[in-house]
């Protein structure tokens, strides 16, 4: 019968490959990383599942957690726990990524706009530095923060879009291939350049 295999970490890293760990068919799957503060990982969770205890962050790079599920344990009242994702140099999957707030560092010209996908983190940072560009559409930046010295470019923008959340210093890009209305779109005190496509119409209050 399948069964469940929990691993336990204590302390503050670990680099282990658990790839290769628990392969019977239909076996559950869990790491469980205890104790508030942060821990780094860098080794392969393979195809376990990740929780945090209350208060803990884990912090470890792009390719280690992409398609991995990490949440909280259901006890954060007061003490949530967080996830930092360093070195994001190409677009992948982190919707699995489900803690009280997760930290994306983009190192690399990376487009989310036609790949990959984000963390379903409450709170969501992504952190562009500088020379380097986050290619997004502008839907996925609904109550997300943008912060660093690096450069959005906006794809599929309408007056419907929420950048309040930009707050980053290595400006904006806005390229339009399609008629837009954003008569109703507050850009707030985020500088940009707009670029039109040929046959599109922009329409301003």
């Amino acid at each position: 019968n399948a069964g469940t295999l929990e691993l336990n970490y204590f302390g503050r890293s670990a680099s282990e490959d658990l790839s290769k760990k628990g392969a019977s068919d239909g076996l559950t799957k869990l790491v469980k990383i205890n104790g508030a503060g942060r821990f780094d990982f860098t080794g392969n969770f393979g195809d376990f599942d990740v929780q945090l205890t209350d208060g803990g962050t884990l912090v470890a790079s792009s390719a280690t957690l992409a398609g991995v599920s990490v949440a909280g344990d259901g006890d954060s009242v007061g003490r949530p726990t967080a996830v930092e994702i360093t070195g994001v140099r190409t677009a992948a999957d982190f919707s699995g990524i489900a803690t009280d707030s997760a930290k994306l560092v983009i190192t690399g010209n990376v487009n989310f706009a036609t790949a990959g996908a984000l963390p379903t983190a409450e709170g969501l940072v992504i952190q562009v530095v500088e020379n380097t560009t986050l290619t997004i559409d502008a839907a996925k930046l609904d109550g997300v923060s943008v912060i660093g010295a690096g450069r959005v470019a906006l794809t599929g923008l309408d007056s419907s879009a929420d950048l309040s959340g930009l707050k980053h210093t290595g400006g904006t890009s806005i390229a339009l291939t399609e008629n837009t209305n954003l008569s109703n779109l507050d850009l707030g005190d985020v500088p940009f350049d707009l670029s039109i496509g040929d046959g599109a119409t922009l329409t301003l209050s």
